[in-house]
């Protein structure tokens, strides 16, 4: 089973030790855990918010959120 790890806590650094817990038992029943903390898409989501021009950085937020959503459903 896939899990796409969220919570209502949110992703704040603050709570890695819990969402870290919760990822491991959720391994230990045999789960293939996506944690979005994870995803190599941070660097990507930084070169486009340099982009100052507004037509091109909505098209490569555009290419980025494809990105994460063909990452997100597998």
């Amino acid at each position: 089973m896939h899990v796409y790890l969220a919570s209502r806590l949110g992703f704040s650094p603050e709570l890695k030790g819990y969402r870290e817990r919760i990822k491991k038992q959720l391994i230990e029943l045999d789960c293939i855990v996506l944690d979005p903390w994870e995803q190599t898409f941070r660097a990507a989501i930084k070169e486009v918010n340099a982009i100052a021009d507004w037509p091109a950085l909505v098209q490569a937020f555009r290419m980025v959120a494809a990105q994460i959503g063909r990452s997100n459903g597998k």
